[in-house]
C-alpha cells in the first residue's frame, strides 16, 4: 500500500510539473556563449559554454545548440549543424549548477515551528540527492544523536505529505523520489507540525507569476525540537544545503534575529512580517556544449540557441559571445607509410601540441614519435594543446614481408650434360638473377656447372639475396635414357558464335597432358589473342570459317599441334526506303522495304513515335519483304533490335529511324508583346499527330503543337517556313507576319497603405473599401481593375477576386480563406470583356495592400465521464488561439455560452440527469473558431428510501450526520457512498412521537433505605425525580417519585484497603473496588429507621515494575521462582508489601524473536552427499529444513530451508568410420571390429562436476571401388598408380593402399574405349587476297585444295581430318561519269552500270566517306560540281570490295555562286550572309546551321550562338544546280568585367561600384555583396548592366560602412543561352 501510495503521489507532482509549464521556458535576460580558460578562439576538444536565466521549464522542454556559417541561419529549416541536446525530462549529480540558499525565516511567527528556509534549485535536483546541514548546536541533545537534525537523513527524511496552502497561486508538494526542475523556487518548512496559514504567501505568489517560477514546498518529517534554528545564538550558527556531495551552499548568522525577520544569505536581514519570502534566487544556468573536428571547416562559426517545448519551437536566440572566432591546430605524420619486415619505421607527429597519442587497435602510446617494429595497420594520432584544443590525423602503415629463400629445381640440382634445368625463387615482386633475367624462373641447358645468385624485391624495397649451384653429371649412365615423348591424342574443336557476341565468348581447351609436365601454348590464325588454354577471339571482318592452329609444346622437346575451328554467324539488315516518307494523307498507308542477309527466319523489333513502352515485331522467312500495317498512324519507326535464325543478333545497316509526314497546316497564329522593345508568334500546328514539326526562318521552339518564336525586336517582320518530319524533303508550310505595335503605356492606380498589413479571419465577410490614389494611364483599349491574388505583384498566382470598384466584396470570395498572406492591388491591362489580363505583356500591377488571413482558434473536448447526481464533474477544454474565447455548446440539445480568459480552461456542469456536451462554435478575440468533440455525462441517480417510525417524545434518532427528534420529526439524511457507483443515498425520515403515562409514588424513607424504580434508586440524598418505567404501553411509563426522609443517624468509617483484602460490616463485604456507602443498622434509630454508618473506601493499588526483554525461541527466564517461558510470556508476580502493607508487584513482559527461515538451492550428481549443519542430503533426501544455532543477528536459531537438485550426467555421442582391422582406445578401453560400440563414464568430468557418459559407434569399412572408363585415341596411354592401360590394355584392377577418405583402400576399376579420328570438310568463299592457314599451311588462290590432320583436334582428343576446297570471287565494276543535262553549269552525277562476280546486296562509298546501298543498277547519284575525279569502293555481301577511279571534266569556271570566305565573330555579333553569283537564279535554299531552312532569303542577318556552317543550294532557268558553304567560327569568350576596388569618398571619381558588359551579356539574374560575417550589404535581380543600372555606393541602411573586403556572387546569362555563377572579392577603400 505504501509503494502505490508513492507512487500515486509522484504521478501527482509530475503532473503537477506537467500542468505548471505546459507554456514556453521563460528566458529571462541575455543568453551568453563563452570559451573556456580565457580563450579567444574555439576549437575541436573544449566544451562551449552557454549561460543563460530560464524559468518555466517542464520535463518535456529541450534545448538545442546549433553553430553554422552564416549569421542569418534558421535551424527550423534543416540549416546550421546540431552540437548538442539538453533535456529536462531527468537531472543527475553531473548538472553544472548548484542549487543556491536565497535565505531562512529563523525568528518565525507566530510559533517557532514555523521556521522555513527558501533556495533556487539550479540545474534541478532530485529530492533524494539532498540534504540539508544544521549547525550541530541547533539541535536538541536530549531528543537525539548527533546528525539526526540534517533534513535528508535518515533520521528525519523529508516528508511524504508536505503541507501546503491554499492559496491563489500553484505551490507544488515534493517528497522523497520527486524531481525538482531547473531555477525552481524550493521553500523548506523546518518541522513537522509547521502551521501553512502563519504566513501571507501572496507576495510568493505574485513573484512566481512574474517570473513564470514554480514553487516546490518540502517539509521535515520531524518535529521543531529536531532540526530547528536557534534565533538567539551564543555564537555562530550556520545551515547549508548540500547536493549529491559536490554542490555546498552556507550561510551563518550570531546576531539575534527580531520575530519575522528574513536573514538572507548575505548576511543580511530583511523585514518580512508573516510573509513567505518571495525572492524567486534566478540564477542563470550553465550547459557545456563539446565541440569536435567539424567546426573546423570555416573561420567563424555563429550560435543559435533553440528552445522547445515538446515539438514546439518556443524561441530562436542569438547569444552575446556570437560568432566566435575558430583556430584548430593543424597535425601531421611525418614518417614513411611502409617498412619491411625484421627493421622498425620511426613515426612522428608535426604540430604545436603539448600532448601527443597513438592509438591503432588495442597499440597505444603517447609522445610526440613512436616506433614501429612489428606492427601495421591504421595508426591514429590524437594531438592535444594546452588549452585542450585536439586534433587527428591516420596513416595507414604497410608491414612488407620479406621474400623467401627457397629455391626449385626441376628435374633436380643435378642434371645430364646439355640437358635443361629450371631454377625457380620464392614468390616475389621482382627478380634479378646473376644470369641477367628478372622472371621468377629461369632455364638453361647447362654444359658445366652453374653457381648463380637471384636478388628477391617486395615492394620495390624489401630484398632478399639467395645463392644456389645446379651440378652437371657427364657421366654415360646419366645420359643412357633417351627423351621419349608421350603419344598424345589431341581432339580438333568446332566453336560457332554469332557475330555480335564474340567479344564475350571465352574459349577454353582442356587438354590430356600428364601432370606435373611443364605446357607452352602459341596460337597461329586471325582473331587469336593469348598464350594459354584460354582465349578471346575477336574476329570483326564478317561471317565465315575460320581455323586456328594451337602449337603445344611439352617440357621444352615434346611439341604437338591441335586445330580450332571457328564458325562466325552474321547478318544484316538494310531498309530499301528514304529516312522520311512522305504521305499525301498522313493518315494513309505505311510501307517499309527491308532487305536481310544471315540464315531465316528474321526478327525485327520496333517502338512507334516515343511509346517505348510498347515494342512490336515483324518476323519474315524471305530476304527481301515489305513492312506494313503499323498501328495507328505514328509518325515514327524506331528500330530496336534484329535477331537471325532464333540466335544471333544482326546489324542494322541502315539509320534505325524512318519518319512519316502528310499535308500540315497552321491553325492559328497568336501575338504578345515584350514591354515595347520585342513581340512573340506562337503558331498552333496541325496535321502531324507526333508533333514532329521542324522550322526555319527565326529562332523559336516548339512545345507540342505550338511553334513558339524567340522574342523579335519591334518593328521586325516574321518569316517562318514549318515542316513535319525531317528537314523540308515533303509538304511546308510558310508563315508571314507583320510586326505588331507594342508601345507600353499602360499603369495602375496606386492604393493608400500600400505595404501595410490588413488582418482578416478565415470566414470574413462583408466588404472592405480601400482608397485609390490615381495615376491610371489607358493606352486606348486598357481597363483599370481591383483584384485579390495569391503570389506577389510581379508573379501573379491565382485571381480570387476582382471588381472595377476599390473594394474587396468578401461575400464572392469563396471561403474558407487558407491562412497566410493575400494581396490586394489595382491593375491596368487590356480590357477584353473577361477583366484583368494577366498574359497582356504591358499589363500592370500596383504595389499590393497585403491582406494576412489569421489561423482560426479551435476547441476540442472529448472523453465520457461517469458523475453522481447532484455533482459538478470538470469538463477539459483544448483551446488554441488570443484569448478571450467565446465558447458555445450545447447541453442535450440546449444552447449554452461560456467564456474564458486563458487557453487552459475547465468548466463545471451540474449532473442532474444523463448529460451530452457538444461545442457548436468559438470565437477568439479574433476569429470564429472550428470546434470538434462531445463529452457525455452518465448520472448516476442518488436512491431514495423512506424511513418511518414511532418513537417516545424524548427519543432521538441519528442517520448519517443527521439527528431527529420531536422538534424535528422528520427530513432527509444523506448516507455517503452508500449508492451504485460510490454515489450518496437520501433516506427520508417520518418520525411520530408518543407521551407516556405519569403514576404518582408517595413513600418515607428511613436514613439509609433506597427505593429503586425501573433502574434508579433514591435515598437520603436524592428522594424525588421522574423515571421512565414500562406500563405495557409503546412508550416507558413516567414514575412521578417525591419520599419523605425521617432522620437517622450516621457515622463514617474510613476504610484502607489493598487488593483481594475484605472487610465484613453489618453483614457488608467491602473490598478495594467497593464504592463508598451506608452501611444500615437496622432499626437502631428511635424512629424505628436503620441508623446509617458511612463508609469510605480508601484503595491503594500495588507498586508495579514492569520488565521487558526480547528472548530466542527456547530461551526462558526465572522470577520470583516462577518460570517464564514461551508459554508464558508474561504475568504479574508479587515482589513485597508497601507502606499500607499491600502487595508490590513485578509485570513480566517477555517478546521472543521468531526464528527466521531462509532459502537455499543445491546441486547433486548422482550418488553425491552434502552435509550442512548436520543434516545430509543425497539422491533420498534432496530438501530438508536445517537449524543454524546462533546466527541470526540476535544470536538466535535461524533456519535454512535447502532444497537440492539432482543434476544429470552429460551424454555424448562418438560415431567415427574405421577402416577394418583399426583400432581405438578410450578411457582405458579397446574398440575395434569385435566390440565396436559401449559405453564410457568418465567420473566428474562434465562442466558441473558430475559423471560424463561416452556412447561409442564405430563403423569398420572395406576397400572402395572406382569406375575409370574414360575414352582414349589411338596410342594414348592412361597411367594408375605404376600400371600402363592403352589400347592392347584397355581394361583390369588396381589396388591403391589407404587412398579412400577414411584411409583405407581403394581399387581402381579400369575400362577404356579406343576412339577412331573425325574427318570434317571447309568449303569457304573467300576474296582476293585472302588466305587461310590451316594446320601451318597456307591456303590462297594459288593453293585453294588439300588434306590436313590435326592430331588430337576433335572433340575427344583424338585426330580430327579436315578436307579443304576454297573459292574465291573478284568483283568487278563499271562506272561512268554522266550529268543532268545542264547546258550552262551541268550538274555532275556518277552512275555506276553494272557489278559482276560479286554476292549481291551491294553498297559503295565515295572517297572514303560512308556506305551507301545501291538499289538496283544501273544506278545514278549526284556529285558535286566541282567534283574532278573519285575513288569508287564497292562491297558485296561476303565483304569483298572493289575499287575504281572515275574523273569528271571541270566545268566550275562557266558559272559560280559563292557566300564568301569562312571567318570568325565573337559571340552576340550580328553575322551577315550575302550572295555572289554571275548567273540569274530563279530559286536558291539556304541551309541554316540550325537544321532550318529559308526560301530566296539572303542577304540575312543573325545572331549564332556556336560555330556553324551555311550552305546554298540554287537553281538557273536552265534547271542546273549550283551549291556553295561557309563555316562562320563563333569565339564563345563571355564578356563581363567586375571591378574588384573602388573608393565611395565623394570624390567623383570610382564612387560607384557597378557592372561592365560585354556584347553578349543577355541577363545579370543576381548580383549579391555580403560582408565577412555572410550577412547581406547589396543585392540587385533580373536587370540588364546599362546605364541606369543598380549600382553600390559602399553604403548599408543607409550607413557608410567602414573599408573592408566584401564577396560577391553574380548570376550572368549570355546569348548563348549559357548560365555562369561568378564570385570574388571586392575591396572598398576612403
Amino acid at each position: 500500500m505504501q509503494n502505490r501510495t508513492g507512487a500515486i503521489t509522484l504521478i501527482l507532482l509530475l503532473a503537477a510539473w506537467w500542468l505548471h509549464g505546459q507554456s514556453c521556458p521563460v528566458v529571462i535576460g541575455a543568453t551568453e556563449v563563452n570559451l573556456p580558460n580565457g580563450m579567444t578562439k574555439a576549437c575541436a576538444g573544449i566544451d562551449l559554454q552557454i549561460k543563460t536565466t530560464v524559468t518555466n521549464i517542464t520535463p518535456t522542454t529541450s534545448l538545442e545548440v546549433y553553430s553554422g556559417n552564416q549569421a542569418g541561419f534558421d535551424p527550423t529549416k534543416g540549416e546550421g549543424t546540431l552540437l548538442e541536446t539538453f533535456a529536462f525530462n531527468q537531472v543527475s549529480c553531473q548538472n553544472p549548477t548548484c542549487p543556491t540558499l536565497i535565505g531562512a525565516m529563523i525568528n518565525a511567527c507566530v510559533s517557532e515551528s514555523n521556521e522555513y528556509l527558501t533556495f533556487n534549485s539550479g540545474s534541478g535536483l532530485a529530492v533524494n540527492d539532498l540534504s540539508i546541514v544544521l549547525d550541530e548546536g541547533n539541535k536538541s541533545p536530549m531528543l537525539c544523536a548527533s546528525g539526526c537534525d540534517d533534513l535528508g537523513s535518515s533520521q528525519c527524511p523529508f516528508s511524504s505529505t508536505p503541507s501546503v496552502p491554499n492559496v491563489g497561486c500553484n505551490i507544488i508538494p515534493a517528497k522523497p523520489g520527486d524531481i525538482i526542475p531547473p531555477n525552481a523556487l524550493v521553500i523548506v518548512l523546518m518541522s513537522a507540525d509547521f502551521n501553512a496559514n502563519a504566513y501571507d504567501w501572496s507576495a510568493l505568489c505574485k513573484a512566481s507569476k512574474d517570473f513564470s517560477t514554480p514553487v516546490y514546498v518540502l517539509q521535515n518529517s520531524c518535529s521543531r525540537g529536531i532540526g530547528a534554528f536557534t534565533d538567539m545564538p551564543n555564537s555562530t550558527k550556520s545551515y547549508s544545503i548540500q547536493f549529491c556531495g559536490g554542490c555546498q551552499n552556507t550561510i551563518s548568522y550570531s546576531q539575534s534575529i527580531q520575530e519575522g525577520s528574513f536573514y538572507l544569505a548575505n548576511n543580511s536581514t530583511r523585514s518580512a512580517g508573516c510573509i513567505i519570502w518571495p525572492d524567486p534566487g534566478l540564477q542563470p544556468l550553465t550547459f557545456n556544449v563539446p565541440i569536435d573536428a567539424t567546426i573546423c571547416t570555416s573561420a567563424i562559426t555563429f550560435i543559435k540557441i533553440v528552445w522547445k517545448q515538446g515539438t514546439t519551437v518556443c524561441s530562436i536566440i542569438t547569444p552575446n559571445g556570437s560568432p566566435i572566432q575558430i583556430d584548430c591546430p593543424a597535425i601531421s605524420i611525418q614518417g614513411d607509410m611502409s617498412y619491411c619486415e625484421g627493421s622498425t619505421l620511426a613515426l612522428t607527429g608535426q604540430g604545436n601540441f603539448s600532448s601527443w597519442k597513438w592509438k591503432s587497435g588495442s597499440f597505444q602510446s603517447n609522445g610526440r614519435s613512436v616506433l614501429l617494429n612489428n606492427q601495421q595497420g591504421t595508426f591514429t594520432l590524437t594531438g592535444t594543446t594546452s588549452n585542450k584544443c585536439i586534433a587527428s590525423t591516420s596513416i595507414d602503415v604497410i608491414r612488407i614481408p620479406l621474400p623467401g629463400n627457397d629455391l626449385q629445381f626441376f628435374p633436380s640440382s643435378t642434371v645430364c650434360l646439355n640437358n635443361p634445368v629450371t631454377i625457380q625463387a620464392a614468390s616475389a615482386d621482382t627478380y634479378a638473377w646473376s644470369t641477367g633475367e628478372t622472371d621468377q624462373r629461369i632455364s638453361r641447358k647447362l654444359s658445366e656447372d652453374l653457381d648463380f645468385s637471384v636478388t628477391l624485391t617486395n615492394a620495390g624495397k624489401c630484398s632478399a639475396e639467395v645463392s644456389g649451384q645446379v651440378t652437371v653429371d657427364p657421366s654415360p649412365s646419366c645420359l643412357a635414357p633417351l627423351v621419349t615423348c608421350p603419344d598424345l591424342k589431341f581432339t580438333t574443336f568446332n566453336d560457332t558464335f554469332c557475330f555480335s557476341e564474340m567479344l564475350f565468348d571465352t574459349i577454353e581447351l582442356n587438354l590430356p597432358f600428364p601432370p606435373g609436365d611443364s605446357v607452352k601454348f602459341r596460337w597461329h590464325g586471325p582473331g587469336i589473342i593469348d598464350s594459354t588454354n584460354r582465349f578471346v577471339p575477336y574476329l570483326t571482318q564478317g561471317g565465315g570459317t575460320f581455323v586456328d592452329t594451337v602449337e603445344i609444346t611439352l617440357n621444352d622437346t615434346c611439341h604437338y599441334t591441335v586445330l580450332d575451328t571457328i564458325v562466325l554467324l552474321d547478318a544484316t539488315v538494310m531498309f530499301l526506303t528514304p529516312d522520311t516518307i512522305c504521305l499525301g494523307n498522313f493518315y494513309g498507308a505505311r510501307e517499309i522495304a527491308v532487305h536481310f542477309t544471315g540464315d531465316a527466319p528474321y526478327t525485327l523489333t520496333y517502338f512507334l513515335d516515343e511509346d517505348f513502352g510498347t515494342q512490336y515485331l515483324f518476323q519474315t522467312d524471305a530476304q527481301n519483304d515489305t513492312i506494313r500495317d503499323f498501328v495507328g498512324s505514328p509518325s515514327k519507326v524506331q528500330f530496336a533490335n534484329f535477331i537471325s535464325n532464333n540466335r544471333c543478333t544482326g546489324r542494322l545497316l541502315s539509320r534505325p529511324e524512318i519518319h512519316f509526314t502528310g499535308t500540315i497546316s497552321s491553325e492559328s497564329i497568336l501575338v504578345d508583346c515584350f514591354a515595347d522593345t520585342a513581340w512573340r508568334a506562337t503558331i498552333t500546328m496541325d496535321g502531324d499527330t507526333s508533333n514532329s514539326y521542324g522550322f526555319s526562318g527565326a529562332q523559336a521552339m516548339r512545345i507540342g503543337n505550338k511553334i513558339i518564336t524567340e522574342p523579335i525586336p519591334v518593328g521586325q517582320d516574321l518569316h517562318l517556313k514549318i515542316w513535319s518530319g525531317a528537314f523540308d524533303v515533303c509538304d511546308t508550310v510558310d508563315i508571314q507576319h507583320s510586326a505588331p505595335n507594342c508601345s507600353c503605356i499602360t499603369a495602375a492606380s496606386a492604393l493608400q497603405g500600400a505595404g501595410d498589413t490588413i488582418y482578416v479571419c478565415p470566414e470574413v465577410t462583408g466588404s472592405q473599401q480601400f482608397i485609390d490614389l490615381g495615376g491610371y494611364v489607358n493606352d486606348g483599349d486598357d481597363g483599370l481593375f481591383y483584384i485579390l491574388y495569391t503570389g506577389r505583384a510581379d508573379s501573379i498566382g491565382t485571381i480570387l477576386f476582382q471588381s472595377n470598384f476599390y473594394a474587396i466584396d468578401w461575400d464572392q470570395v469563396q471561403k474558407p480563406l487558407a491562412p497566410g498572406y493575400y494581396y490586394f492591388s489595382a491593375a491596368a491591362s487590356t480590357d477584353k470583356g473577361s477583366g484583368f489580363d494577366p498574359g497582356d505583356y504591358c499589363a500592370k500591377v500596383s504595389p499590393p495592400v497585403i491582406i494576412a488571413v489569421r489561423t482560426p482558434p479551435t476547441a476540442t473536448i472529448s472523453g465520457d465521464i461517469v458523475a453522481c447526481q447532484g455533482t459538478e464533474p470538470e469538463i477539459m477544454l483544448d483551446l488554441t488561439g488570443t484569448a478571450p474565447f467565446a465558447i458555445a455548446y450545447e447541453r442535450n440539445g440546449t444552447p449554452q455560452n461560456i467564456q474564458a480568459s486563458t487557453p487552459n480552461f475547465s468548466f463545471r456542469v451540474l449532473a442532474n440527469r444523463d448529460i451530452t456536451l457538444k461545442l457548436t462554435g468559438l470565437k477568439d478575440n479574433f476569429c470564429e473558431g472550428i470546434v470538434s468533440g462531445e463529452v457525455h455525462i452518465t448520472t448516476i441517480a442518488q436512491d431514495t428510501t423512506d424511513y418511518e417510525r414511532t418513537l417516545c417524545i424524548n427519543d432521538t434518532l441519528t442517520i448519517g450526520n443527521e439527528t431527529f427528534y420531536m422538534a424535528k420529526p422528520d427530513g432527509f439524511a444523506v448516507l455517503p457512498g452508500a449508492a451504485q457507483g460510490g454515489c450518496d443515498s437520501i433516506m427520508r425520515v417520518m418520525l411520530h412521537f408518543t407521551t407516556p403515562d405519569t403514576i404518582p409514588i408517595r413513600q418515607e424513607l428511613c436514613p439509609g433505605d433506597t427505593l429503586t424504580l425501573a433502574g434508579e434508586t433514591f435515598f437520603a440524598g436524592h428522594l424525588s425525580g421522574l423515571v421512565s418505567g414500562s406500563s405495557g404501553m409503546a412508550c416507558d411509563t413516567i414514575f412521578d417519585v417525591r419520599l419523605t426522609l425521617y432522620p437517622g443517624l450516621v457515622d463514617t468509617v474510613l476504610l484502607n484497603l489493598c487488593p483481594g483484602d475484605t472487610v465484613n460490616l453489618a453483614g457488608e463485604h467491602f473490598h478495594s473496588e467497593s464504592q463508598s456507602s451506608l452501611v444500615h443498622l437496622p432499626a437502631q434509630s428511635v424512629n424505628g429507621c436503620d441508623s446509617m454508618l458511612y463508609v469510605v473506601i480508601i484503595p491503594h493499588s500495588p507498586t508495579t515494575t514492569i520488565i521487558r526483554e526480547s528472548l530466542c525461541t527456547g530461551d526462558f527466564r526465572m522470577y520470583g521462582g516462577e518460570r517464564f517461558d514461551a508459554n508464558r510470556p508474561s504475568g504479574s508476580l508479587i515482589a513485597g508489601q508497601d507502606v499500607f502493607g499491600c502487595d508490590s508487584m513485578l509485570d513480566i513482559q517477555l517478546t521472543y524473536v521468531p526464528i527466521p527461515v531462509g532459502m537455499q538451492e543445491i546441486a547433486l550428481c548422482p550418488g553425491e552427499i552434502i552435509e550442512i549443519a548436520g543434516v545430509f542430503f543425497s539422491e533420498t533426501h534432496l530438501s530438508d529444513t536445517v537449524l543454524l544455532a546462533g546466527e541470526s543477528h540476535l544470536g538466535c536459531d535461524s533456519m535454512v530451508v535447502v532444497s537440492a537438485e539432482l543434476l544429470k550426467p552429460t551424454t555424448s555421442y562418438l560415431t567415427m568410420d574405421l577402416c577394418n582391422g583399426s583400432e581405438l582406445v578410450i578411457n582405458g578401453h579397446l574398440y575395434n571390429e569385435a566390440k565396436p560400440s559401449g559405453m564410457e563414464v568418465l567420473p566428474g568430468a562434465n562442466a558441473q562436476g558430475c559423471d560424463s557418459i561416452i556412447q561409442v559407434d564405430l563403423h569398420f569399412t572395406d576397400a572402395v571401388h572406382f569406375l575409370l572408363n574414360d575414352a582414349i585415341c589411338p596410342g594414348d596411354f592412361v597411367f594408375v598408380d605404376t600400371a600402363l592401360f592403352d589400347a592392347n590394355r584397355p581394361n583390369g584392377h588396381v589396388l591403391l593402399s589407404g587412398a579412400s577418405r577414411f584411409g583405407c583402400d581403394s581399387i581402381v576399376d579400369v575400362s577404356l574405349q579406343v576412339v577412331a579420328p573425325t574427318t570434317h570438310q571447309l568449303l569457304l568463299t573467300l576474296c582476293p587476297g585472302d588466305f587461310l592457314v590451316v594446320n601451318g599451311i597456307r591456303y590462297d588462290a594459288n593453293h585453294p585444295a588439300g588434306t590436313e590432320i590435326l592430331p588430337g583436334a576433335n572433340h575427344l582428343g583424338c585426330d580430327s581430318i579436315i578436307e579443304i576446297n576454297l573459292t574465291f570471287d573478284t568483283l568487278k565494276i563499271q562506272a561512268q561519269p554522266t550529268s543532268a543535262g545542264c547546258q550552262s553549269n551541268t550538274e555532275k552525277m556518277l552512275e555506276i552500270t553494272s557489278l559482276a562476280n560479286g554476292q549481291p546486296p551491294y553498297r559503295f562509298r565515295i572517297n572514303g566517306g560512308p556506305q551507301l546501298g545501291i538499289p538496283s543498277l544501273p544506278f545514278q547519284y549526284p556529285v558535286p560540281d566541282t567534283t574532278t575525279t573519285l575513288t569508287l569502293q564497292v562491297m558485296d555481301q561476303n565483304g569483298c570490295e572493289a575499287s575504281t577511279i572515275v574523273s569528271f571534266q571541270d566545268t566550275s569556271a562557266q558559272a559560280f555562286v559563292s557566300l564568301g570566305p569562312n571567318r570568325e565573330v565573337m559571340l552576340g555579333e550580328p553575322v551577315t550572309i550575302q550572295l555572289e553569283t554571275n548567273v540569274t537564279l530563279t530559286s536558291y535554299t539556304m541551309y541554316l546551321p540550325d537544321g532550318t531552312t529559308c526560301q530566296n532569303c539572303l542577304p540575312m542577318t543573325m545572331d549564332l550562338l556556336q560555330t556553324g556552317a551555311f550552305r546554298i543550294r540554287a537553281q538557273d532557268a536552265q534547271g542546273c544546280t549550283y551549291t556553295d558553304d561557309v563555316t562562320i567560327i563563333v569565339s564563345e569568350t563571355s564578356r563581363l568585367f567586375i571591378p574588384n576596388i573602388f573608393s565611395p569618398d565623394g570624390d567623383g571619381q570610382n564612387d560607384e561600384l557597378r557592372l561592365y558588359p560585354g556584347s553578349n551579356l543577355v541577363l545579370i539574374h543576381s548580383f549579391v555583396i555580403r560582408d565577412v560575417w555572410g550577412e547581406i550589404v547589396f543585392e540587385a535581380h533580373a536587370y540588364y548592366p546599362d546605364a541606369g543600372q543598380p549600382v553600390w555606393d559602399g553604403t548599408f541602411k543607409g550607413k557608410m560602412l567602414n573599408p573592408g573586403v566584401f564577396h560577391y556572387f553574380v548570376d550572368a546569362e549570355f546569348s548563348n543561352g549559357s548560365r555562369r555563377l561568378l564570385d570574388g572579392d571586392i575591396t572598398l577603400i576612403r
